[in-house]
C-alpha cells in the first residue's frame, strides 16, 4: 500500500513522491529510496549535484542537528542553520547543502506589500523592471524561494532608503532589508545557474547603496549587475534572437535601464563605462503598455545613447584630457538634438523631471568643458553657449519645473541633487569668476536665481552632507560677492526670482 508522505529523497529533492518502496521518482534516479524523516515542502525538480550530497549525508546520519535562534520578525519560522567545520588554520561557517534548498525567510512576505505598493506608485518610472503582476502574486501566495526573497527585499531597501522612509512600527527597516537580500543571495549562491532576473538583485542593492551613501558598495554591486549582464551575453543582439517576444522586450528594458545607470554614475563619480550601446532599444507594442510612459523611458535612453564614450569617461574632469574644438563642436550639436526632446507633454512627472535635469546637467557639462577648451559662442542667440550661458539653464530649468512637486525630484534619490548642484555650480562660476562688477543689476539678476535655486535644491528630502559641503563654499562666495545683498536673496524660497529690471520671471 503507498504511504502517503514522501520519501526521503523526494523529500530533499522536492519533488512529487508516490509512496512506493522504492518510488518511482528514486528508480528512476538510481537513488536508494527510504523513509526516515519528516515531509518538507515542494521545490524544484531538477536533480542537482548538491541535491544528491545532501541526499547522502541525510541517510548517513551525518547532517547537523543544531536548532537556530529565533527571529522577532518571523517567531514562528526557524533560521537557516550552518555547520561548522575545522581547517588547518580557521573555524568557518558554510551553508549546508540541504539547507541551501530549505531556505526560511526572516521576515514575512505579506510585511512588505506596503513598501512594494509605495515602489508601484513612486519609483516605477525610476525603474521600470521589475514583473509586479509577478511580484504581488507571489507575495499573495507566500512563495517560499530564496532568490524571490532577495529580490524583495532589496527592492524594498532601495525603495525606502531613495525615498527617506521610516520604518513602520513592525521594526523593518532599509538597514534589515539590504542585510537579509544579501544574507538570501549568499545562501542560495546563483551564480553557475543565473537567470536573467538575477540582475535585478544587485542592481537593487546598488540602488540602496547609493542612497545610503556608500558609494564604493554601490558601484561594486552595479559592476555585479553588469557582469552578469555579460556573462548571459545580453550585450550580444543574437541573444535575443530565440527569446519570446515579451520576454525579449523586458530584457531590453532592463539592458538599457543599467546602461543609462552606468553613464550617469561614469559622469557623477569619474568612473569608466562598460556597457556598450549594442542592442536595440525595445520596441513594445504600445496597445499593450502605456505609450507615455514607455516614450518617457525611450527619450531618456536616447540622451544617454547620444554621448561620446570618450566624454563619458572624462566629463567631470575637463582638465585630464584635450579636446579638439571639432570634438567639442560634435557633442554640442548633439546636445542641441538632445534638447529637442520634449519632455513637458508628459503625464508622468517624475519620468519628466529625470528628463529637464538630465538635458540641462549636460548643457552645463559640455558649457564646463568649452569653458576650459573653448571656443565659446560670442553672440547671445538662444541655444548657443556663451560665456554667461549657466544662467539660462538655471532661467529655463526653474520655469520649465515650477509646477512639479518636489516629491517627484526626491524619487531620483541623491543622483538627482548632483545634478542639481553641478548646475548651481556652472552659474556660481559666472559670478565668481567673470568681471561682472561693471553691470550691477545683471549680477543681482544672476544671484536671485543662485539663491532661488540653490535654495531649492537644499530642501529636497535627499541631504548629502558631503556634496552639500562641497558646495556650500562656492556658493556663498557667489551670493555674497557684492557688499550689498539683493532683498530677493535675504528672503525665503517663496520670494519670486526677477531680472535686473524688476520682472517676475518664475
Amino acid at each position: 500500500m503507498p504511504r502517503k508522505r514522501a520519501c526521503d529523497c523526494c523529500n530533499v529533492r522536492k519533488v512529487k513522491c508516490d509512496g512506493g518502496l522504492p518510488c518511482k521518482p528514486c528508480q528512476k534516479a538510481s537513488l536508494e529510496c527510504s523513509y526516515l524523516k519528516t515531509r518538507r515542502r515542494s521545490g524544484p525538480k531538477q536533480l542537482r549535484s548538491t541535491t544528491l550530497e545532501a541526499i547522502k549525508l541525510s541517510q548517513d546520519g551525518e547532517l547537523s542537528s543544531c536548532t537556530p535562534a529565533m527571529s522577532p520578525l518571523l517567531s514562528d519560522r526557524k533560521l537557516v542553520p550552518v555547520i561548522l567545520f575545522s581547517s588547518s588554520n580557521s573555524l568557518q561557517a558554510i551553508p549546508a547543502a540541504s539547507m541551501v534548498q530549505n531556505f526560511e525567510p526572516r521576515i514575512r512576505l505579506e510585511a512588505l506589500k506596503h513598501y512594494v505598493d509605495i515602489y508601484r506608485k513612486r519609483l516605477y518610472s525610476v525603474w521600470p523592471i521589475i514583473d509586479l503582476t509577478d511580484m504581488y502574486s507571489k507575495i499573495d501566495y507566500d512563495y517560499q524561494d530564496g532568490r524571490f526573497y532577495s529580490l524583495i527585499c532589496a527592492v524594498c531597501a532601495a525603495t525606502m532608503a531613495q525615498l527617506n522612509l521610516l520604518p513602520l512600527p513592525d521594526g523593518i527597516s532599509h538597514e534589515l532589508l539590504a542585510q537579509e537580500s544579501i544574507r538570501a543571495k549568499a545562501i542560495v549562491g546563483y551564480t553557475e545557474d543565473a537567470s536573467v532576473n538575477d540582475i535585478l538583485v544587485p542592481f537593487f542593492l546598488h540602488s540602496y547603496y547609493m542612497s545610503a551613501k556608500r558609494d564604493k558598495t554601490s558601484f561594486l554591486y552595479l559592476r555585479e549587475a553588469i557582469a552578469m549582464v555579460h556573462v548571459l551575453r545580453l550585450h550580444l543582439e543574437d541573444t535575443y534572437a530565440e527569446m519570446p517576444y515579451a520576454e525579449e522586450q523586458k530584457t531590453r528594458m532592463l539592458y538599457f535601464c543599467l546602461l543609462v545607470t552606468e553613464r550617469g554614475n561614469a559622469m557623477q563619480h569619474e568612473l569608466p563605462v562598460t556597457l556598450e550601446d549594442s542592442i536595440k532599444p525595445p520596441s513594445f507594442d504600445m496597445n499593450a503598455v502605456d505609450p507615455e510612459f514607455f516614450l518617457g523611458f525611450i527619450n531618456l535612453v536616447k540622451i544617454f545613447r547620444s554621448l561620446d564614450r570618450t566624454m563619458l569617461d572624462k566629463w567631470k574632469r575637463p582638465e585630464s584630457v584635450i579636446y579638439s574644438r571639432e570634438f567639442l563642436r560634435t557633442q554640442q550639436r548633439r546636445l542641441d538634438e538632445i534638447m529637442k526632446i520634449n519632455s513637458l507633454e508628459l503625464g508622468n512627472d517624475t519620468q519628466k523631471v529625470d528628463i529637464l535635469v538630465t538635458q540641462r546637467w549636460m548643457q552645463a557639462l559640455t558649457w564646463q568643458l568649452l569653458v576650459v577648451h573653448g571656443p565659446l559662442d560670442e553672440d547671445s542667440s538662444p541655444n548657443t553657449m556663451t560665456l554667461t550661458f549657466p544662467a539660462d539653464i538655471v532661467r529655463n530649468l526653474l520655469t520649465s519645473t515650477i509646477n512639479i512637486a518636489p516629491q517627484y525630484f526626491e524619487a531620483h534619490g541623491p543622483g538627482m541633487k548632483a545634478k542639481l548642484l553641478d548646475i548651481s555650480g556652472a552659474l556660481a562660476d559666472i559670478i565668481i569668476l567673470l568681471p561682472n562688477q561693471q553691470n550691477i543689476s545683471l549680477v543681482t539678476y544672476w544671484q536671485s536665481l543662485l539663491h532661488h535655486f540653490s535654495t531649492f535644491i537644499f530642501s529636497l528630502n535627499s541631504s548629502d552632507p558631503v556634496i552639500k559641503d562641497q558646495f556650500t563654499g562656492k556658493l556663498s562666495i557667489a551670493l555674497n560677492l557684492l557688499r550689498s545683498i539683493p532683498r530677493s536673496i535675504e528672503e525665503d524660497k517663496s520670494e519670486v526670482v526677477c531680472d535686473g529690471d524688476g520682472r517676475v520671471l518664475v
